[in-house]
């Protein structure tokens, strides 16, 4: 049987791969045939990935905190020694919800620098010479519905997404001599642990049921979402580029 998503020979680099949907996605990579360079910054959880992906003794795990941008490029140098990178996903970010009147620039800051500049600096370390990663490769990044959709206490959040969605429209540009195709997927909310906890907390917050009735097809399971980072990094999707997928449950159309 043909599989169009095979991604068997392929390495991957995959950041936010402790948890939820970079967890998810190395467990799919894993099962297509891919070969995984896990980078996240909690260690036990980190291992517990290794434990869930298919054939562990392919892939290797790195601890990384992406908060500090000074120690990715020595990891970055040490990962691609060998071999390069055939694909890149960028997980890796984190979600604080603060009001308008209590965000300042240093709350800004904390969510740019894991969500956004982190992505452009290992996309500017992987594509600054040919050796680090192959010509054609693939990049998607984890952007968000929010990037395009406001909500209240989201402005630091909102404005990272929307920075990747934008600057993966000029780094195609830059980088299309070198044949390679950056996307992102843009989900609402999606079935993770924390989903889940927030839920079990709070089941008939007024949030839960808003989120119940806009999003009416349903919050997006993990796997869903990994399963479209599979495809866009796959030689299925070899003309897709600078593109932003929506995968809203219904959101903006409810």
């Amino acid at each position: 049987m043909i599989n169009p998503m095979d991604l068997t020979g392929k390495r991957i680099l995959i950041t936010g791969a402790s948890s939820g949907i970079g967890r998810e996605t190395a467990i799919v990579l894993s099962r297509l045939g891919a070969e995984l360079a896990l980078l996240g910054r909690d260690e036990a959880a980190l291992k517990e990935t290794m434990s869930l992906v298919e054939n562990p003794e392919l892939h290797q795990s790195v601890i990384l905190d992406l908060a500090e941008n000074d120690h990715i490029e020595p990891v970055i140098k040490i990962l691609t020694a060998e071999r390069p990178f055939d694909g890149f996903v960028h997980c890796a970010g984190i979600a604080p919800m603060r009001p308008l009147a209590m965000t300042k620039k240093e709350n800004i800051e904390q969510v740019m620098n894991v969500n956004f500049y982190s992505f452009v600096e290992i996309v500017r370390l992987l594509t600054k010479g040919k050796k680090r990663f192959t010509l054609g490769g693939s990049i998607v990044v984890m952007s968000s519905v929010a990037s395009i959709h406001g909500k209240p206490a989201k402005v630091s959040y909102s404005a990272a997404k929307a920075a990747i969605d934008a600057s993966l429209r000029c780094m195609t540009v830059e980088l299309k001599d070198r044949r390679v195709r950056i996307n992102s997927v843009m989900p609402s909310w999606v079935n993770t642990r924390m989903f889940s906890s927030f839920k079990g907390k709070f089941p008939d917050s007024a949030e839960i049921q808003e989120i119940e009735k806009k999003q009416y097809l349903g919050v997006t399971g993990a796997n869903e979402v990994a399963n479209v980072i599979a495809f866009l990094l796959s030689d299925a999707t070899k003309t897709i580029t600078g593109t932003s997928i929506l995968m809203d449950g219904g959101v903006l159309q409810g």
